[in-house]
């Protein structure tokens, strides 16, 4: 196994790390604690769904499937965190900021858990053509 699940792994827990050290550092209101859930709350849900679709993609001995996988859950994340930030930044019902903050540490956890499964499954061979 190569380096890069370890440093996905611990870039993810930087990341999520400082959050929780901005959390326990700033003077926080009801907003901010509200946003930080929800976005977190959110990035779950989607580290859910990837569980999932990242299994029948993987299965697929082409790489087109695998790509195909990665881009479509890189341009999912992007929407999810442009509709919660402009949702919570028109209702009033958390922080917008605390909300992008707390989503991508969600979103870094993931990824980090789908490059280190991915690192240690098995390899399958490709049947020469």
């Amino acid at each position: 196994m190569s380096w890069q699940p370890y440093a996905m792994a611990a870039f993810a827990l930087l990341v999520t790390g400082a959050v929780v050290l901005l959390l326990a550092v700033a003077e926080f209101d009801r907003g901010m604690v509200y946003g930080a859930g929800i976005g977190f709350g959110v990035a779950l849900l989607l580290m859910l769904f990837n569980e999932f679709t990242t299994r029948a993609a993987f299965r697929d001995p082409r790489k087109a499937a695998a790509l195909g996988h990665v881009l479509g859950g890189f341009l999912l994340r992007m929407v999810a965190l442009a509709v919660g930030f402009f949702v919570l930044a028109f209702t009033g019902a958390g922080s917008p900021v605390m909300f992008a903050l707390a989503f991508f540490a969600g979103v870094l956890l993931s990824l980090g858990l789908q490059v280190y499964r991915y690192g240690r499954a098995p390899r399958r061979e490709v049947a020469a053509a």
